[in-house]
């Protein structure tokens, strides 16, 4: 577990060579990833119910457990997907496990800023709250470099192919997520039709 630490932590700082070492040397470990993406889900329980009073912007609401889970894992799992269905046509070196692990690894300053960021929320006050905003910003900027970075890495592309892999990966990401959401409305359609049905017949019995 040590070693396994260790590495995301190198993965902070050297990305290129971290990712490098991953897909060549076999470095890191894929029960480490997802315990990353499971803490990614802890923490962001963690800031929903933990946030300091005068930062919550919920008073009153629930929390949503299980839209909190897909928030944390499901983007994980589409971008793996979509990067593996774009770098198979652009000739890319990495495979879905590779991949899957190098988004997970990205997480890593997410998960450590939102839970300074919890902390920060209890003792600081609403004046201080730009600083706040910037370490959320630093968070969402470092996952997204690292990302960018582990796509260079993982499948072995120049920069201007990296470029071109990052932006058909946004663009699949949606369309396979629009696909998705009109996969599960036409279910939810044909469901719904279908107990209208069963209501009718028993009506009629």
């Amino acid at each position: 577990m040590k070693n396994q630490i260790k590495f995301a932590f190198h993965v902070l700082f050297h990305p290129a060579d971290a990712y490098w070492d991953m897909k060549r040397e076999k470095r890191g470990s894929l029960p480490f990833c997802l315990l990353l993406l499971l803490l990614q889900f802890v923490t962001m329980v963690i800031e929903e119910y933990c946030v300091g009073f005068i930062f919550d912007t919920s008073v009153g609401q629930t929390a949503d457990i299980l839209f909190l889970f897909a928030t944390a894992i499901a983007p994980i799992f589409l971008f793996a997907l979509a990067n593996l269905a774009i770098t198979t046509f652009l000739e890319g070196e990495g495979n879905f496990k590779d991949i899957f692990m190098m988004a997970c690894y990205s997480l890593t300053p997410a998960i450590l800023i939102r839970v300074v960021n919890t902390v920060l929320t209890n003792v600081m006050s609403l004046d201080e709250k730009t600083y706040i905003t910037m370490l959320s910003t630093l968070s969402l900027l470092w996952v997204l470099l690292l990302l960018f970075v582990g796509i260079m890495e993982v499948h072995n592309y120049s920069m201007s192919r990296t470029v071109a892999s990052a932006v058909l990966t946004i663009v699949s990401m949606v369309i396979i997520l629009f696909l998705l959401l009109m996969f599960l409305d036409m279910v939810s359609r044909i469901f719904g039709f279908g107990y209208s049905i069963f209501q009718e017949m028993q009506t009629r019995m």
